[in-house]
This record gives structure tokens, sequence and C-alpha cells, in this order.
């Protein structure tokens, strides 16, 4: 029997993002970077052909529709099956590659851990349940595996993204660009406001769920003893208080992190009415076609789509540091 208590969670701090714990993360990368560079680069034309469609799709109503003709359409008809052809192609070397990376990150880190596991002294198993180290071993590996592995991918592939949208909208009309970007120094208000609490509560979720682990561990040890001196009560009542933080630290994250989803699309919906409306006026005074219009369209919904993704990365990012901050900081030791 370990010397702590289980039911005791580790003290957590709403902290920042931490740049060492990142970069300590990324050097398991290093040895796929090849495949890495693959990906990014399959990603990277896969955006420039998703990119390319409204503007066809422009072309193909002002100049197929618009004077009717069929040619135009047929062209255009096939250009655009083709996009999607090949982005369903690069979408799955996409997957599988990534899948396949993660699997081998995720086994460098367990079999890294495991090795230096079996040269800790007895004090520092002496000073942690064996459930908790348990937890550290299966729940954090694979917070953090999952962030090495598509979460990274993700996070180049939709800044990327929104930069090119960026690009093309100011290309497009200055003007209505501006009016799209208005609503992004309220997003950025909302995502400051939320950032810390976020991280605190996936901290805490962590924390208890190890709590859980080691309570269970040393129950299941202790069985023998628990029954022999009626027991069961005083533990189901410390298991309930445990499991009771576990599910209050998970709903809270859970809440905030649901919460920052819908804020951005209502934003995203704000900002695209206000140019639906701005445009719609324009169209009516012969100063921009209907192509034109709906093609902007396209890609402001394209520019709040990979916000959206990105503040779903940016959960995963912090889900990821909690396990981090005790994983890497006590366990691991730094990989040369």
């Amino acid at each position: 029997m370990s010397q702590v208590e289980w039911d005791r969670d580790e003290e957590v701090e709403e902290k920042p993002f931490n740049g060492q714990y990142m970069r300590r993360m990324l050097l398991y990368l290093v040895p796929y970077r090849k495949l890495m560079i693959w990906v990014v680069i399959i990603v990277l034309i896969n955006m420039l052909l998703s990119l390319s469609e409204p503007i066809i799709l422009a072309y193909l109503i002002d100049k197929g529709i618009g004077e009717k003709d069929f040619s135009v359409i047929y062209v255009l008809g096939a250009v655009l099956l083709g996009i999607k052809l090949a982005g369903w192609l690069f979408s799955w070397m996409h997957t599988k590659w990534i899948n396949f990376t993660g699997q081998r990150i995720l086994f460098d880190l367990r079999q890294q851990l495991f090795t230096h596991l079996q040269s800790l002294s007895f004090r520092f198993f002496d000073g942690r349940p064996a459930g908790k180290i348990m937890s550290r071993i299966t729940n954090d590996t694979n917070a953090i595996g999952e962030l090495i592995n598509g979460g990274l991918i993700t996070m180049v592939m939709e800044v990327t993204h929104l930069l090119g949208i960026v690009v093309i909208l100011v290309w497009m009309d200055w003007q209505l660009a501006l009016l799209s970007f208005i609503m992004m120094p309220l997003l950025y208000f909302i995502v400051a406001k939320l950032r810390p609490k976020i991280e605190g509560s996936w901290s805490r979720s962590r924390s208890t769920m190890s709590s859980i682990n080691g309570n269970l561990n040393e129950t299941i040890q202790g069985i023998r003893v628990i029954q022999a001196f009626s027991r069961q009560r005083t533990n189901n009542e410390r298991f309930n208080s445990i499991n009771t933080r576990n599910k209050q630290a998970f709903m809270r994250a859970i809440t905030l992190e649901s919460t920052v989803y819908p804020l951005v699309e209502l934003i995203g919906m704000l900002g695209t009415c206000i140019v639906v409306w701005f445009g719609a006026v324009r169209v009516m005074e012969g100063a921009i076609t209907l192509g034109f219009i709906m093609a902007f369209i396209n890609y402001l919904w394209r520019f709040w789509g990979p916000l959206s993704a990105l503040s779903k990365v940016y959960s995963q990012l912090l889900s990821a540091m909690a396990s981090a901050s005790v994983f890497l900081k006590c366990w691991i030791p730094i990989r040369k």
C-alpha cells in the first residue's frame, strides 16, 4: 500500500500554454519527419483544390447559367467532379498516413515510459498508488499521442486554409472583406475569457481521473482487509466523493468547451449576414454579379469553418497540456 492517499487530487493551477512541454512533445515526431512532410504536402494540395471550387462555381453561374452556355456548364461540371475525386483520394492518403504515424508515436511513447519506469527508485512507487501510475500510462499517453498525431496536422491545415481564404477575400473585394472581419475582436475577447477556465477544468479532470484509478487499485488489492474490517461503507463514501469530483470537473470542461464552438458559429453567422446584406445591395446596383457574391459568401463560410476547427483543436491541446504538466515534468526524461 502506498503512503499517499489516493483520494487526494494533485494540485491543479490554471496555467497558460507551455511552450517547453510542446517542444518536448514535438520531439516524438522527429523519427517520422519525412512521412509528416509528405502528409503536409498532400494537405496543402488538397487545400488548394478545395479553395478553387468557389471561383469555378462563380464562373459557372455567371458564364454558364447566366449566358445559357451549356458547353461551359459541362466543362466546369466535369472539373468540379475531378476536384472532388482528387480530394477524396488525398483525404484517404492523409487519413491512412496520419493514423499510421499516430500509432507509431504512441508505441514509442509507451515503450520509453515503460523502460523508464523500471529504472525508477522504490521511493517513486511508494509515493504513488499503482492506479495513478496506470492512469498516466494509458489516459495521458493517449491524450498526448492524439495531439501529436492528428491535432498538429489539423492545426497546420486549418491555419494555412485560413490564411489562403483571407488572401482570396481581400483580393476579390477588400471592402466586403473588412466587413467580414468586423466580428473578429468579439471572437478574440470571448476566447481570451474562456481559455483560462478551460485549461483549469481539463487539468482537474485529469487529476481526479488518476485518483479514481488509484482508489480502484488500492481497493482491489486490499479487498480482503476491507471485508475483514467491514470497511465497505467507508470505501463507498470515499469513492463516491472522488467520482463526484471527477464528474463535476469533466462536465465543467465539456460545458466550457462546447460553449466555444457555437459561439464561433454564431459570430460567423452575424458576419455573414452583414456581408449578404451589403452584397445584395451591390448586386442589385449592378456593381457585382450574382456568381461573385455567391463565391464570396462560400469563402466566408469556409473562413469560419477553420476557426471552429481550431477551437476544437485548442481544446484538444489544453487536454494534452493538462496531461503533459505532470507526465512530462515528472515521469519521462528529456529525449535527446
